[in-house]
């Protein structure tokens, strides 16, 4: 990507010359280029377009660029959809220069999704994101950070596409290339690698998050989208009674008749497949606190985390029980390793938004809230995580109906875990805390 100053360079030549405002004056009238003059941005977005015009397309690094300096214009602009049109002249040219899966699309891309983002056009973010999965998985090492860097933001995009349900699924099981990307990422981690454990621990946290989400989009789904371990129809035999001589006489002939076990073997295959992913979820947090717990220079505080993210997962999956007995033992972990009082307040001493919690690490997590609410916000968080008498105060435009939308919304996305006194949950209000901080 151009850096700053070759950017200036490029327009400074484009605002002079050949390229010069006159000529804008000429192509779009007086009125339009005094507009233009007045506005640099809206300037150096014609300037653009008239050397791509007189370029005829060419396929080189100038044609690149330009478009690339264009996009940047248009999104400092908000005019995002042409700013989207400018990315994809830049990256199609890239990929008939270099190549289908050329690395060098990775960084184009990134600046083509923010401003999708931005534009909060989903399809295009779920587009751009599957052709970086592409690139990635064919022109970048598995061991370069680049990689994981992409893994993470694909996943969190995913993740937030979950959450917010918007329909950019591009057919089989919602994350499932996220859940295969981690396993690669596992598979490759050297086991006496200084932040082993570290990468253990998120790859097993993000990766659960993915099996997560692709569970509940699993029992979401109607019975009749599964496909079926019985038959439809079994051979038997239909019998009918007719008169014959005025006697009545039973005939019968073989043929197809409805499967009692046809609609309870699609409820075994969704159960199955429910199950599956929960399987995952435990498993794995399993295997990564079994590892803490056998290493000797393992982190306490690590294995701490982890146990409590056992819990959280558990209470996700409403199995109280277990939940509770895990927040119990992550509270001695922190009392055995005498971290209660420097780590205790920090991880248990206020209700979490479990989902955003265990979110809150990855540095390009990703949010699509529809808006950010204002106003200030009271509630209770429940010992089983219920959010109750939601009350609302500010100014009149913080209590229209909208806003309370808004506010209700993100409380509908989040899955709070109680505070835990002693690893014991207990109920706790918020009392007036920003709405934008949901």
């Amino acid at each position: 990507m151009p850096s700053n100053s070759k950017r200036a360079g490029l327009l400074a030549s484009l605002l002079s010359g050949g390229f010069s405002l006159f000529f804008s004056a000429q192509l779009f009238g007086q009125d339009e280029a005094q507009a233009e003059i007045e506005n640099p941005a809206e300037a150096a977005v014609v300037n653009y377009r008239q050397a791509l015009a007189e370029m005829q397309g060419g396929y080189n690094e100038s044609f690149i660029e330009i478009n690339l300096d264009l996009a940047a214009t248009l999104d400092e602009l908000s005019r995002f959809d042409e700013a989207a049109d400018a990315y994809e002249q830049a990256l199609q040219t890239m990929r008939i220069r270099d190549g289908l899966y050329s690395a060098n699309q990775l960084s184009l891309l990134e600046r083509a999704i923010d401003s999708a983002l931005m534009n909060r056009d989903w399809e295009l973010v779920n587009r751009n994101f599957y052709i970086a999965l592409s690139v990635l998985e064919n022109s970048v090492a598995i061991s370069e950070p680049e990689y994981e860097q992409w893994v993470r933001w694909f996943t969190s995009w995913q993740i937030a596409a979950q959450r917010s349900a918007l329909d950019v699924a591009e057919g089989g099981s919602p994350l499932e290339d996220s859940v295969r990307q981690y396993a690669a990422l596992m598979d490759n981690l050297a086991s006496d690698a200084p932040d082993y454990l570290e990468k253990r621990f998120i790859y097993t946290r993000e990766k659960s998050l993915a099996h997560y989400f692709t569970a509940m989009a699993i029992y979401a789904q109607p019975y009749d989208e599964f496909a079926a371990s019985a038959p439809e129809t079994i051979s038997g035999q239909r019998c009918y009674v007719v008169i014959r001589n005025g006697q009545p006489t039973t005939i019968c002939s073989n043929t197809q008749v409805p499967n009692p076990d046809f609609f309870e073997s699609r409820q075994q295959v969704k159960s199955d497949a429910l199950q599956f992913q929960i399987r995952q979820i435990l498993e794995g947090y399993q295997s990564l606190i079994g590892e803490l717990e056998s290493t000797a220079d393992s982190s306490p505080e690590l294995l701490v985390r982890a146990t409590l993210e056992l819990g959280d997962m558990n209470f996700l999956l409403r199995d109280l029980d277990q939940a509770r007995a895990l927040y119990s033992r992550a509270h001695e972990l922190l009392v055995e390793a005498g971290l209660e009082e420097s780590l205790g307040t920090s991880l248990m001493d206020l209700p979490r938004d479990i989902i955003g919690n265990m979110s809150s690490d990855n540095p390009r997590a990703i949010g699509v809230f529809a808006a950010t609410p204002s106003g200030l916000v009271s509630f209770d968080v429940t010992e089983e995580g219920s959010v109750q008498n939601l009350g609302i105060i500010g100014t009149e435009a913080d209590l229209e109906t909208e806003n309370q939308e808004a506010i209700t919304e993100r409380l509908r996305q989040s899955a709070y875990r109680p505070r835990l006194e002693a690893g014991i949950p207990v109920s706790y209000r918020f009392e007036r805390i920003p709405a934008a901080d949901l």
